[in-house]
């Protein structure tokens, strides 16, 4: 099935379609594999610093003490 298939509205002229966009791009992202690999790449370490730097800006989350009763969750 096509993208294009599941579009209401006719286009307005002039546009594209994602789908048209998207098989025009050449474009890849590569990111390590590994946050061993990451935390050596200049590039990932001012991504990092960056996303901190907006957390606590923005206040999103404050680091507490994990209660004793409870268990991490964890991640892959």
């Amino acid at each position: 099935m096509h993208l294009g298939d599941y579009v209401d509205e006719a286009p307005i002229k002039g546009t594209r379609s994602l789908d048209d966009i998207y098989q025009s791009c050449n474009v890849a992202v590569l990111e390590p594999a590994e946050f061993e690999k990451a935390k050596k790449d200049p590039k990932w370490i001012d991504a990092m610093k960056e996303k901190l730097r907006m957390i606590e800006k923005n206040q999103t989350w404050k680091l507490v003490d994990m209660p004793s009763h409870k268990k991490p969750i964890g991640v892959k």
